[in-house]
């Protein structure tokens, strides 16, 4: 399997959504689920974190055949999918093939779940590098902050820069951080893409959150 193979639950999430409809709970979503879990898939994406003490490799989906990118784009909730893949000897198949966050790397492997909130997980099979450093010129600026970035309407803002500050040097080396890091992962892009046409929440939003977070950090 492809990710253009997922297209029909792609499609009926994204219906439910638009219709106002809950999809957590939703049986038919749930039901389109079954289809797919335990088959087995290939998918392409861009290395945006390395937690070897989950054994979860995390990719920012990133498609390299220009027709896939085009059949998925208007499928999906948001600009951002991920795919948690999930190993339970990940360090070891790290360090024999060198991966690094960045870098553009093939996974192969069965699906675990389709999570209504942009993530795909799987067991990995195979895990194979495609391209080094792929994601410092096309992908820093836009992983991890969405919700900051929708609200600043800038990646290059100060104020995103201390977030990916507060993000690595204060989050990350703790597992409780790694823990909240994938939460904020896994319900920011679909809150940063229904903020990109209201700029009366994004205002609520910076004044009465984001901005207090950074004076409590950097005041």
């Amino acid at each position: 399997m492809q990710m253009t193979d997922l297209i029909p639950y792609l499609e009926l999430h994204k219906n439910l959504k638009e219709d106002g409809k809950e999809t957590i709970l939703n049986n038919e979503l749930e039901d389109r689920e079954k289809e797919f879990v335990g088959k087995p898939i290939s998918v392409s994406g861009t290395v945006c974190e390395l937690d070897l003490n989950g054994n979860e490799l995390i990719l920012a989906f990133s498609p390299t055949i220009p027709e896939e990118q085009a059949l998925i784009e208007n499928k999906l909730l948001s600009q951002y999918y991920f795919i948690f893949g999930y190993s339970p000897d990940l360090k070891t198949l790290v360090e024999h093939i060198k991966i690094e966050n960045d870098d553009l790397v093939l996974f192969e492997g069965a699906i675990i779940s389709l999570h209504r909130n942009s993530i795909l997980r799987l067991l990995i099979s195979s895990v194979s590098i495609t391209k080094k450093n792929h994601g410092l010129a096309k992908f820093r600026k836009k992983k991890g902050c969405f919700i900051a970035t929708a609200v600043y309407e800038n990646p290059e803002a100060p104020e995103i820069i201390q977030f990916y500050q507060i993000r690595d040097h204060l989050l990350a080396p703790s597992a409780l951080g790694r823990i909240m890091i994938k939460l904020y992962y896994l319900f920011s892009p679909t809150l940063a893409s229904w903020l990109s046409d209201k700029p009366t929440f994004k205002q609520i939003i910076k004044k009465y959150l984001l901005d207090r977070i950074l004076r409590y950090f950097y005041h």
